[in-house]
């Protein structure tokens, strides 16, 4: 009787020696062979990469648009030069086209003076042809004042087509250096995007 009932311990306890050994197995299972990549590693890396490339197109992206910036920046300071270059030619057209009008205004002016001054003259004179003498006179003074103001009209038409050459003068390589800046500008930016 005592026998039997060692014999059915030691079963038990064999079972139990099993068990604990069937449940370490089954664990060591469970937790994976050591060395093999688990999900959350490949969702990780997957992250990681993705953070990696995004950081990436950040980059590209902030340079282009700082290049893009400073060929816009560029332009902009070559047009304000131009710009700057034609107004400085303009003023000094106006400048050159006032003096050459105040000139022939001055040319008449002058022109009339002496003749008048000459009337004078003959106004002072004596002698038996005295009225005849002033009637020459009269219409010399006239014939003068009519040329000095014919001559003047002929200045300023000639300063005014002056005028005009030195503008188109100044406008003209202006706007073709407009042109070749904004082909360039044009042609660095499609550089950079591309």
């Amino acid at each position: 009787m005592s026998n039997a009932g060692e014999g059915s311990q030691a079963s038990k306890a064999g079972e139990g020696s099993q068990a604990s050994k069937g449940g370490g197995q089954g664990g060591r299972q469970q937790g994976g062979r050591k060395g093999e990549r688990s999900p959350y590693d490949e969702y990780r890396e997957m992250a990681q990469s993705a953070a990696t490339r995004q950081q990436e197109r950040f980059e590209a992206s902030k340079q282009r648009f700082e290049a893009s910036t400073g060929i816009r920046l560029k332009y902009a300071l070559s047009l304000q030069q131009i710009d700057a270059e034609l107004q400085a030619a303009r003023r000094r057209a106006t400048t050159s086209f006032t003096q050459r009008l105040e000139s022939v205004h001055q040319q008449r002016l002058d022109q009339e003076r002496r003749a008048y001054e000459e009337y004078l003259k003959e106004l002072g004179s004596d002698g038996d042809d005295r009225e005849k003498r002033l009637y020459d006179a009269s219409l010399k003074l006239l014939r003068h004042q009519v040329d000095a103001a014919y001559q003047e009209q002929s200045g300023y038409g000639d300063a005014q087509a002056e005028y005009l050459t030195a503008l188109r003068e100044a406008e003209a390589p202006a706007q073709e250096k407009a042109w070749q800046e904004a082909a360039e500008c044009f042609k660095q930016l499609l550089e950079v995007e591309a």
